[in-house]
């Protein structure tokens, strides 16, 4: 590739064959390759934590991102724990429900089981984390070793965004930043 790049830079060639849908093409593969050591990590780790949220972006597009966390202890070997962000999720339905069904859907097409899950963490939202009806709540009926623990960080996130919202110092500071 490298080679190719150097003739269409030097002009040596004129047909480049990088048009956009190409690109496109190139980029899938590599993704997927990518995805595919995740999941294989994951395979030889066997336990996961798994991360949800739904953070509203520009397009307010209906969608949560998919973060799982892989660890794996073995004797007379350094503990591993790596965390990978899997993609974005199209979500349809935000009910506890509805979450559910898209999670263990990409759970499914990724080829990863839920009784090897052994925790969950989501954003603030009730239907993620609701104790009667959300998101953890079924997860957990269907595997009682996935432990919902809070995550934190998006509560911080949030602290953090409301005090930039109402201290000049630090509006300046982040847009100095």
């Amino acid at each position: 590739m490298a080679e190719h790049i150097r003739r269409i830079s030097s002009k040596e060639t004129n047909i480049h064959y990088l048009s956009k849908n190409v690109q496109k093409e190139i980029l899938y593969f590599l993704s997927k390759k990518i995805q595919y050591h995740i999941f294989e990590q994951q395979w030889h780790a066997k336990y996961y934590f798994i991360i949800l949220d739904s953070p509203p972006d520009v397009t307010h597009a209906e969608e949560m991102t998919l973060v799982v966390r892989i660890s794996k202890i073995a004797v007379n070997e350094d503990v591993f724990i790596r965390e990978h962000f899997l993609g974005f999720v199209p979500i349809a339905n935000f009910s506890g429900e509805g979450l559910t069904e898209v999670l263990l859907k990409e759970l499914q097409t990724r080829g990863i089981t839920l009784k090897n899950m052994r925790g969950q963490g989501y954003n603030n939202g009730s239907a993620m984390k609701g104790k009667h009806v959300g998101d953890q709540k079924r997860i957990c009926d269907l595997n009682p070793r996935a432990f919902y623990i809070p995550y934190g960080n998006h509560s911080q996130n949030l602290v953090i965004n409301d005090a930039a919202l109402f201290c000049n110092a630090a509006v300046d500071s982040f847009r100095t930043i």
